[in-house]
C-alpha cells in the first residue's frame, strides 16, 4: 500500500470550518500569481473575502489578523481563462526584461508586439446572464465611470481608459435625454445625484463637480482602475442594448448636416490645441489634428438629437461587423419591467406631464453655470438650451427674442432683456423635484435661495418634515387640484357638446314627423287632463280621515300625561361621551393586553423597537425646537 505524504494526510483530516475557508496567502500560493494580480482577479470575477463563522477553530487560537475566502471560490478560479493570461503576462515580462538587458532592439520590439491581451466580455456575461440584472447593478458602474472620466491624464492613469469612460457616459446621457427617463436630481457637496427610470428599473448615480482633481495619497488608483476596467465593459453592453431598444444608431451620431457648424467647431479645437502647444513649447503634430473630431465635440455637447433609423434591418446590416456580444434573454427584460417599485410610483399622466415640464421653454446659459448638467437636465424634460457661440453645440444666440429664461449665477448682470426671466440654476432642479414650474420670485438674481431639499428622502409617520417641504407639497397639491379641475371642465364641455348634438338630432326627428303620427299623442294628453278632477276629489276625502285620527291620538296622549305627572320622578342628566375618546381608551387597553401577552423571548425585541421609536420622537422634537429658534431669529432681523 502506497504511503501518503504528511501534507496529504493533513489535507484529508480537514473537516468543517477548516476545510470550508482558505487564507489569502494560501490562495495566492495556490493560484501562483502575485498579490496584485490576485486582487485584480478577485475584483473582475466578483470574489470577495468573507468572515468565518467560527474563527477560533480556523486560526487555532492565533490572534493574528487574516483575510479568508471560501475554498470553493478559489477552486473555481483555478479554471479561469483570465488566470492563464496572467501567467502568460508573467512570462512576457521576463522575456521583455531579458531583451531589454541585452539591448536587442529587434527582439524587444518582437516581444512587445506579442503582448498578451484579454477581454472581459465572457466575464460580464457570466456575472450578468440577464440584461435586467446588469441594468439593476449599473449604479456603481455609472458612478465609477463618471468619476474616472474626470481624472486628468497622467502616470498611472491610462489615457484610453479615461477617454472610453468619457465616451460611454456621454452615450448613456444621450439615451436618457432621448428616452426622457430622468426622474430626480439633487445637488450636494459630493456632486450631482441623478435618478432615472429605465425599463422598469430605478438607476441612481452620482456625477462629481467639474473641478481639478488632485491625486490623493490614501486612495489606491490601481484598485479603481481595475473596477473601471470591468465597469467600462459592462456599460458598453448596456448602452448597446439601450440604443437598440429605442432604434437609435450606435455609436450615437448627431443629427446635423450643417458643414459650416462642423468647420466652426474644428476651428475652435485647432485654436485650443495651438494654445496648449504654445504653453508646452512644442510644435503641433498631425496626431493633435486628427485626435479631436468636431463630430465628437458636438456629441459631447449633449445639445443635438441622436440619429434614429426607422428600419431596424438597416441598423442590423450596418452593425453586423462591429456588433458586440449581446445578452440573449429578451423575455427577462420584459419580466424586469413588471418589477417596478410601488413606493412613490407616479401615474402615467404624471409621468407624461413630468417629461414635458420644460416643453416650449428656451434657456440660455451664462458661462459661470454648470453647462453639462443643466443641458442634460433641461433637454431630458423637453426644453431647448444654448450658450455662447465660442463653445461647440450652440443652437441660438443670446439676442434671440424667443428665449424665455436666462440662467445666471452672479449677483448682477448688465444689458438685461425685458422679454425674458433671469433666474438662478436651483430653480431648474427644484422644479424637477416638485414636478411643476415653481414661481420664479424666490430664484431671481441676487435673491436668497430657499433650501435645496433632497427628493430621495421620504419622511415616515412621526418624523420631522421641514416647513419648506410642507410649503412645496401644498403648492403641488394646489397645482394638481387645478389641473384635475381643468380636466373635469374639459370633459364636461365635451359631454355637453355631445348632449346638444343628440338633442338637436331628436328635435329634427320630431319636426320631420308627419301630423298623422302626432294625432294619437294629442288624444292621450286630452284624456289625462279630463281625469285630473276625479283624482283631486279622492285625495281630499283621504286627508279628512287622516286629520280625525290624529286628533283622537292627541287626546289619548294628554290623558296619559296627567296620570304620569302625579308620580314624583326627577329628570335625569344625559352624559354624552366622545366616540373618539372611547375608541382611544379601548385601543390603549388592547395594547396593554397585547404587551402582557408577549412571550419573554420576544419582549426584549419589543422593548428595543419602542426604545428606537422614543429616540426618533425625541430627535424630531429637538429638530422642531431648533427650527423655532431659527424662525424667531429671522423674524427679529
Amino acid at each position: 500500500m502506497k504511503k501518503l505524504s504528511k501534507r496529504k494526510v493533513i489535507e484529508r483530516r480537514k473537516v468543517g470550518v477548516v476545510k470550508a475557508y482558505i487564507s489569502r496567502a494560501a490562495a495566492v500560493r495556490k493560484l501562483q500569481i502575485p498579490l496584485a494580480d490576485f486582487r485584480r482577479l478577485c475584483i473582475l470575477k466578483g470574489v470577495y473575502p468573507v468572515e468565518p463563522k467560527n474563527k477560533s477553530k480556523l486560526t487555532g487560537g492565533n490572534t493574528r489578523r487574516k483575510t479568508y475566502f471560501f475554498a470553493r471560490d478559489i477552486q473555481y478560479l483555478m479554471n479561469e481563462p483570465l488566470l492563464f493570461k496572467f501567467w502568460e503576462f508573467k512570462v512576457f515580462m521576463k522575456r521583455l526584461t531579458k531583451a531589454k538587458g541585452r539591448h536587442d532592439v529587434e527582439k524587444f520590439q518582437q516581444v512587445v508586439d506579442g503582448k498578451p491581451v484579454y477581454k472581459l466580455d465572457a466575464i460580464v456575461k457570466e456575472r450578468y446572464p440577464r440584461f435586467v440584472d446588469a441594468l439593476r447593478d449599473c449604479d456603481d458602474a455609472l458612478s465609477m465611470c463618471f468619476l474616472f472620466a474626470m481624472f486628468p491624464k497622467g502616470r498611472g492613469r491610462p489615457d484610453d481608459l479615461i477617454d472610453l469612460s468619457r465616451r460611454l457616459t456621454i452615450e448613456f446621457m444621450h439615451y436618457v435625454i432621448h428616452s426622457k427617463s430622468l426622474r430626480k436630481v439633487f445637488i450636494s457637496i459630493k456632486g450631482f445625484y441623478y435618478q432615472a427610470e429605465i425599463m422598469g428599473q430605478t438607476v441612481t448615480w452620482i456625477v462629481p463637480h467639474q473641478f481639478v482633481i488632485d491625486r490623493v495619497s490614501n486612495v489606491d488608483i490601481n484598485v479603481m482602475k481595475t473596477f473601471t476596467e470591468f465597469y467600462v465593459t459592462l456599460l458598453g453592453f448596456i448602452n448597446f442594448r439601450l440604443f437598440k431598444n429605442v432604434n437609435a444608431v450606435y455609436p450615437p451620431q448627431v443629427v446635423t448636416d450643417n458643414l459650416k457648424e462642423l468647420k466652426e467647431v474644428k476651428g475652435i479645437l485647432d485654436g485650443a490645441i495651438k494654445k496648449v502647444n504654445n504653453k508646452r513649447k512644442r510644435p503641433a503634430s498631425d496626431d493633435d489634428e486628427t485626435k479631436d473630431d468636431p463630430k465628437d465635440e458636438l456629441i459631447a455637447a449633449l445639445n443635438k438629437k441622436i440619429r434614429v433609423v426607422e428600419n431596424k434591418s438597416v441598423v442590423n446590416a450596418e452593425k453586423e461587423d462591429q456588433q458586440p456580444d449581446v445578452f440573449d434573454d429578451d423575455q427577462e427584460e420584459k419580466d424586469g419591467q413588471s418589477e417596478k417599485k410601488n413606493d412613490g410610483a407616479m401615474t402615467f399622466q404624471q409621468v407624461l406631464a413630468l417629461e414635458r415640464l420644460f416643453d416650449g421653454l428656451k434657456f440660455y446659459l451664462n458661462r459661470e453655470v454648470p453647462r453639462e448638467s443643466l443641458t442634460f437636465v433641461i433637454r431630458s424634460f423637453g426644453g431647448q438650451v444654448s450658450w455662447d457661440k465660442m463653445f461647440p453645440g450652440s443652437t441660438f444666440e443670446e439676442s434671440d427674442p424667443s428665449i424665455t429664461h436666462q440662467i445666471v449665477d452672479r449677483e448682477s448682470t448688465g444689458n438685461q432683456h425685458l422679454d425674458r426671466i433671469y433666474i438662478q440654476p436651483q430653480w431648474i432642479y427644484d422644479s424637477i423635484n416638485i414636478r411643476m414650474l415653481l414661481p420664479t420670485k424666490d430664484y431671481l438674481i441676487g435673491a436668497t435661495l430657499p433650501p435645496h431639499l433632497s427628493p430621495f428622502v421620504n419622511e415616515k409617520r412621526g418624523e420631522y418634515v421641514p416647513p419648506d417641504k410642507v410649503k412645496l407639497m401644498k403648492l403641488r397639491q394646489q397645482f394638481e387640484a387645478e389641473r384635475a379641475k381643468e380636466d373635469r371642465v374639459n370633459k364636461g364641455e365635451a359631454g355637453i357638446e355631445s348632449e346638444l348634438e343628440t338633442d338637436t338630432e331628436a328635435e329634427q326627428a320630431v319636426d320631420s314627423g308627419s301630423e298623422e303620427e302626432n294625432k294619437p299623442v294629442q288624444k292621450k294628453l286630452k284624456a289625462t287632463e279630463g281625469d285630473k278632477d276625479d283624482i283631486d276629489s279622492f285625495d281630499s276625502k283621504k286627508s279628512r280621515d287622516r286629520a280625525d285620527k290624529n286628533r283622537k291620538k292627541r287626546e289619548r296622549d294628554s290623558n296619559k300625561s296627567t296620570t304620569r305627572s302625579k308620580m314624583n320622578v326627577k329628570q335625569g342628566k344625559l352624559t354624552i361621551e366622545d366616540k373618539d375618546d372611547l375608541k382611544k381608551k379601548e385601543d390603549a387597553e388592547h395594547r396593554k393586553m397585547g404587551i402582557m401577552m408577549i412571550p419573554k423571548k420576544k419582549k426584549r425585541l419589543f422593548d428595543k423597537i419602542t426604545r428606537t421609536q422614543r429616540q426618533k420622537s425625541k430627535k424630531t422634537a429637538k429638530l422642531r425646537a431648533k427650527r423655532k429658534i431659527v424662525d424667531a431669529v429671522r423674524q427679529k432681523k
